[in-house]
Order: C-alpha cells, then structure tokens, then sequence
C-alpha cells in the first residue's frame, strides 16, 4: 500500500451540488490505463507463473523499470505494443488469472459518494468482463 500511496492521482473529481438530488451526468466511467497489477505479475501467482511469455514480461518489468506511457520512443512503443498483446493472448488463455490481473473497482476508490450513498456499491456498478 505505501508504494501505492507514493503514486500521483491522475484524476480527483468532486460533485458538490446535483440538479434536484440528481447527477447532472448520464455516466460516469473510470478507466484504468494500467492493464495488470503488478502485485499479479510480480508476485507469487501459480497461474502467472505457468503463463507462456510470463517469465520474459516479470524479468523486463518487475525489476523497478515500468513501460513508460507518455513521450515514447518507438521502440518503446513496440514494447508496448508486445505487452498488450501477451495481456490479451494470457487472458484468453486463463479467464481466471486475466480476472485477477485486471484492476479491480474496490482498489481503485479510495472513495466514492453521492449523497449518502456508497458508489463503489456493486448495485451502481455495471460490471466489465475483466473487472469486477
């Protein structure tokens, strides 16, 4: 958690007044750039460390060097490139490690609310394939 809170946030939105108790907004959606924990690649997960390509993808980015994602090179963006690919390629593979590698809403918020009532609640969530 504490390398967690040491990461900047990218976006931070505050509603203060609805239109008579209602969100202005027909939705909200929350996108997450980052494609896998890193707590899932680069630790002890029996899945990822059976998944082909795993072992290349842990040694090039669980060594502290992160696929940049502003200003790239293009060899950087090949890499980038590479590692959406072998993302999607795993997770088809293995619907219930590509499930665990994606980040999940309940990490994601520290909090959410509206009104009195808890966003991160799964009853206002629609639920994507990959993230629950």
């Amino acid at each position: 958690m504490a390398q967690y809170n040491t990461r900047p946030v990218a976006i931070d939105i505050a509603l203060n007044e609805a239109e008579h108790g209602r969100l202005a907004l027909p939705a909200i959606t929350i996108c997450n750039m980052n494609q896998v924990r890193r707590s899932v690649l680069c630790g002890n997960d029996t899945d990822m460390e059976q998944a082909p390509g795993a072992d290349f993808w842990r040694k090039r980015l669980c060594q502290g060097r992160p696929i940049e994602n502003v200003w790239m090179s293009e060899e950087v963006l090949e890499e980038v490139r590479n590692f959406t690919e072998w993302v999607m390629k795993t997770q088809r593979f293995n619907n219930t490690l590509g499930r665990r590698m994606g980040h999940q809403r309940m990490d994601l918020f520290r909090e959410c609310s509206f009104g009195t009532l808890d966003c991160r609640n799964e009853t206002y969530v629609r639920k994507g394939r990959l993230g629950q």
